[in-house]
């Protein structure tokens, strides 16, 4: 039986963690016998008409990732089966049923319809990083983090992983990367990596990782405002190649920072362009237009500090709001 993933530059991360998995072909068609894609939701559509144009092929499409997990109902109009969060558990025990000719209704963390009614079964236990360590078949970002403590409304992250940080430990991202010239790093916040010990456990890593180039604290591993610390940049500065840190700081109005429960101000903003820029690194901060919440006098705060941190030395990357499945703004419009 042959599993197949849709080759796609963007899926470069998740098509390395899932043939550390599975046996996995790539391919750039839909081709049998079981088709895998992930996915956002801007990408939906077009995939969407992928898979109805070649419906009735005997292929059995299959789908995980930020949408599928946040809109199972929607995604099953297309799909036979979704993988709703984490599938290092639930993938291949699904593969080694079909092998089998077993029954998938009972692999845990998927949604099917049955009897023309959509079953959702119940998730497998939270994924220890550790356990699945085997180094990727492809080169790709090492993921030291999962789940996030914060609820940013925008944000799919908690909803998808939870509110608890899972790490994997130095020793374990040393063994994945060896034979690697340079690691780069996925989190939702790599200054908090290793929790209430994260400067010990950063230190650590980065002295396990000294033979090789390292990234940190840029995309797709940004940082929170509220969690740069100077102990954390000055390890950055010393054992890192990166010239700048990636900030989220979305918004400049102190009311939609509250609205969106972002969790810090404007002045730990720029409080942390100051520290970053004192190491001689550049931060590279990250703003939302178009919040739901946001007036027009919200914009103009936050094009004042847009130009605040342009004129510091820092450079900013804009982004206009989208709204994700499953979280609080799901249904909401950009203003």
């Amino acid at each position: 039986m042959r599993v197949c993933m849709r080759d796609d530059r963007k899926r470069k991360f998740t098509i390395a963690a899932l043939s550390s998995l599975i046996p996995l072909e790539i391919v750039r068609e839909p081709q049998r016998d079981v088709m895998l894609y992930s996915f956002c939701t801007p990408e939906k559509e077009r995939i969407y008409r992928e898979v109805d144009e070649r419906r009735g092929e005997g292929i059995l499409f299959a789908a995980g990732g930020p949408h599928p997990t946040g809109a199972p109902g929607e995604v099953l109009q297309h799909f036979d089966v979704v993988f709703i969060g984490e599938a290092e558990i639930s993938l291949p025990l699904f593969v080694e049923k079909l092998k089998r000719g077993e029954s998938i209704r009972d692999v845990p963390g998927i949604a099917f319809k049955e009897n023309g009614r959509i079953r959702v079964n119940p998730p497998p236990p939270p994924v220890d990083l550790n356990e699945f360590s085997k180094p990727y078949r492809f080169r790709a970002p090492v993921e030291i983090s999962r789940g996030c403590p914060h609820s940013c409304k925008y944000c799919q992250t908690p909803r998808i992983f939870g509110r608890k940080m899972r790490f994997r430990t130095p020793e374990n991202v040393e063994r994945m990367t060896r034979g690697y010239r340079e690691v780069r790093f996925i989190s939702s916040d790599s200054f908090s990596y290793g929790g209430e010990r994260r400067v010990e456990w950063i230190e650590r890593l980065f002295k396990m990782l000294e033979d090789r180039k390292i990234y940190f604290g840029t995309f797709p591993s940004e940082v929170r405002p509220d969690s740069i610390s100077e102990d954390i940049l000055s390890l950055v500065a010393e054992y890192c190649e990166n010239k700048s840190i990636h900030i989220g700081a979305q918004s400049g109005s102190e009311r939609v920072l509250r609205e969106i429960r972002r969790g810090h101000g404007v002045e730990e903003v720029y409080e942390g362009c100051e520290k970053i820029l004192s190491y001689g690194l550049k931060p590279v901060v990250d703003v939302i237009f178009g919040l739901p919440c946001e007036r027009e006098e919200d914009q103009l705060m936050t094009l004042e500090m847009v130009k605040e941190i342009v004129r510091m030395g820092g450079e900013i990357r804009s982004h206009y709001f989208f709204p994700l499945p499953g979280t609080p703004y799901e249904n909401e419009t950009p203003v």
